[in-house]
């Protein structure tokens, strides 16, 4: 559950992802991943890098977190084995919970002790489309392309 709820929620995904990127950053780590604008046919436009993190903790249900430097989060929740046939939640955050704000801290203490900070290795990262921020909700601000390759 989550109790705390921000006055304006999508700032305050903004506020924590970009914080936790500047320190990142500060430690001397890079983004893992590049993500590519898809116009449905190949990427096109230039390359951003994106940070991708598992969390280790999520179990069998493993998720993924790819973060944006604009502060968007891109969340992808794997269907347990358990449950044939689905293919789990795929999604763009509004609000940043419980979740994302432990696993952040938990990435950040990682990489301060030296390790990878849970970000995936850049070689294990498939070629995957995300889905279109302009439809995370109908209050999203986004404006601009809308699909995104990741590399």
């Amino acid at each position: 559950m989550n109790y705390y709820q921000p006055k304006f929620p999508k700032g305050k995904l903004h506020e924590v992802v970009t914080k936790y990127i500047d320190n990142m950053e500060k430690l001397g780590r890079e983004p893992n991943c590049e993500i590519g604008f898809d116009d449905g046919r190949a990427a096109s436009g230039a390359a951003v890098r994106g940070w991708l993190l598992r969390d280790p903790q999520a179990g069998a249900g493993a998720s993924r977190y790819v973060l944006l430097n604009d502060g968007d989060v891109w969340r992808e929740v794997e269907a347990p084995a358990t449950v044939p046939g689905e293919g789990g939640v795929r999604t763009w955050l509004n609000a940043p919970d419980d979740d994302i704000v432990l696993l952040l801290n938990r990435s950040l203490a990682n990489a301060r002790m030296g390790g990878p900070g849970f970000l995936e290795a850049e070689e294990q990262v498939q070629l995957h489309v995300v889905g279109d921020r302009r439809g995370a909700g109908g209050n999203s601000t986004y404006h601009g392309s809308d699909r995104r390759r990741l590399r």
